[in-house]
Formats: C-alpha cells, structure tokens, sequence
C-alpha cells in the first residue's frame, strides 16, 4: 500500500497518517538496573530485578500490592467511614471491655517472690 499524499509504501504496522512511522506492537520488559531490594516483604530483605520478579515474589509470599481508595471507585471501598454494623459490634466490644473484672488465680506467695527475686539477682542462674 502507499501514502496517497507522500507516496511513501507502508508496511503492516505502520501509521496511515502523514507523517508516517511505525508503531510498536511488543511490551518491552522493564528491568531495574541493579535490581531494588524490599524489606517489608518477609523478616529479611528481598532484591527484585523487574517488576515481573516482584509479582512472582509477592505472589508465592501471598501478598497483595497497596491498593489506596480513589473516591468515585467502584472496585474498592473507602475505610475512612465505618458501615453502621461495624460500628455496632465495636461499641458492644468497647463497653464489654469497660465492665470486664481480671479472674484468675490468687496472687503468688511471699515465698515464691523471694525466690523469683533471689534468682533475678544472680543474674537468672540457679
């Protein structure tokens, strides 16, 4: 095919339009030169190369990425409001709390204080 314009021959994939050129169809992949190492995926810290390598780690780990609230947003939900249900079983939790007395055994003997004590000073060695 060519431009009828410029008469340039185009090929599958180029831009019909003056001025021409051609598009591209292919991903590149991204890589981060020297890699970026997460410490909030694990205890120890974790070194990516590309954004597909974080994908997989967090994926085998079964975390999710951030996803923070866009007012207007139907996929996610804002978490600055609570739902009136939630809102109810917390006050029932909070007065449950306020009225909760500590029941347990009796408080431990003067003797085994001393020892506790005793053991305490000697840096915890018997």
């Amino acid at each position: 095919m060519t431009c009828d314009r410029c008469g340039i021959v185009l090929a599958i994939g180029d831009y019909p339009f003056c001025p021409h050129g051609s598009g591209s169809t292919a991903i590149e992949d991204a890589t981060w030169p020297g890699g970026r190492v997460f410490e909030n995926l694990g205890h120890e810290p974790v070194r990516c190369d590309s954004p597909a390598d974080l994908k997989r780690e967090m994926d085998a780990r079964g975390l999710m990425p951030f996803v923070r609230h866009v007012p207007g947003d139907r996929h996610t939900r804002s978490w600055a409001t609570t739902d009136p249900y939630t809102l109810e079983q917390g006050r029932i939790l909070a007065e449950r709390q306020g009225t909760t007395r500590v029941r347990g055994d009796d408080a431990p003997s003067a003797e085994t204080v001393a020892i506790v004590r005793a053991v305490l000073a000697r840096g915890g060695k018997t």
